[in-house]
């Protein structure tokens, strides 16, 4: 049985937390699985990722209660086609700068006569022989998630709020501050200006609204602002983290 407990959590008005994978492995897909995040997002967007190892990343996560999502590399329906018959309940769409991209995002994850998904037997329907099951489940656990990383994307937020069916609002700091023209600077003004310009604008549609934050403090933050789907870090970034902290407490009491 499909289903989407991130999606669920979201509509009973609680916060999710997440994290990315660029990793491709499925053993660091398994592991982080049991971490108590809510949902991990398989980057094949930045991450290493064939759409081979997505599924078996997807297949390791089986048994526990996270919920699978892939950021594709680019809005396209053949890459939305894919991701989802891998086995994704979700799919992330990066640099959506308008309306008609929304749009496409948004036709692109559902079968006629929501939209233009192709059936086909995949991973997700175990190669077609749960195809029943599945086309008659998933229509209503998928999540559409479109990212607002640029300077036209915010222009044109309030388009982009109103096209139905999205179900989040995301927003990607780095990019959009790279866009704004203040690429490194997190703390920029204008750079803030743009994200409550967008968070606004989501409340007015009711728009579920995301954001990447690197710390827990920014978690926080972003929570008390009235952002509900959240995304910690990578999972490298996790690695590197506790092999630097693992590393200093050594070197304190030894001799190099």
């Amino acid at each position: 049985m499909i289903k989407n407990f991130t999606k669920q959590k979201l509509q009973d008005e609680k916060h999710v937390l997440g994290t990315f994978l660029v990793l491709n492995s499925p053993c660091v897909a398994e592991v982080l699985s049991h971490a108590g995040f809510d949902f991990l997002i398989i980057d094949m967007e930045h991450g290493m990722i064939s759409i081979e190892t997505a599924g078996l990343m997807i297949n390791s996560m089986k048994g526990t209660n996270v919920t699978p999502f892939i950021r594709i590399p680019v809005n396209s329906p053949v890459e939305i086609k894919q991701a989802l018959d891998a086995g994704a309940y979700g799919i992330m769409v990066p640099m959506v700068n308008s309306k008609e991209d929304a749009q496409l995002a948004v036709r692109s994850c559902h079968y006629p006569a929501l939209g233009i998904r192709g059936v086909g037997a995949g991973h997700a329907s175990l190669y077609g022989l749960n195809m029943e099951e599945y086309i008659s489940n998933i229509e209503k656990e998928i999540m559409v998630m479109v990212q607002i990383e640029t300077e036209e994307g915010v222009l044109n937020i309030e388009e982009i709020a109103s096209v139905p069916g999205i179900d989040i609002i995301f927003i990607g700091p780095t990019d959009l501050a790279s866009s704004l023209g203040v690429i490194g600077q997190n703390n920029s003004e204008k750079l803030h200006d743009a994200i409550k310009k967008v968070l606004d604008v989501c409340k007015k549609y009711n728009k579920k609204i995301g954001i990447f934050c690197f710390t827990s403090e920014e978690i926080v933050k972003y929570a008390s602002m009235g952002f509900s789907f959240l995304g910690l870090g990578l999972d490298s970034s996790f690695l590197l983290t506790s092999a630097v902290q693992a590393i200093d407490g050594v070197k304190k009491h030894i001799k190099e």
